[in-house]
């Protein structure tokens, strides 16, 4: 696990609002996508993180029920890679 969504100009919450929409937690078999990419937003009490979610592998461990508030979206993938690092 390991590349998340840290734009510069903007908070993670105001990127969000420009650039994403919320979904349900996407199922455990990711769909090939090559236009949208899935991203697990959460809330890690001193900080908040936005994870990009581009293999299966990836999505159980976002998913797992860890007792940290997580929140879904879908972003296309070119808006994310301008601010994935």
């Amino acid at each position: 696990m390991g590349v998340y969504v840290n734009p510069e100009n903007m908070t993670k919450e105001e990127w969000l609002m420009k650039f994403a929409e919320g979904v349900s937690q996407p199922q455990f078999t990711l769909a090939n996508d090559d236009e949208y990419v899935y991203l697990c937003w959460m809330d890690n009490g001193a900080f908040t993180a936005l994870a990009v979610i581009d293999d299966d592998r990836e999505l159980a461990g976002f998913a797992h029920n860890d007792g940290r508030p997580k929140l879904w979206y879908k972003s296309k993938v070119a808006d994310v890679n301008k601010v994935a690092s």
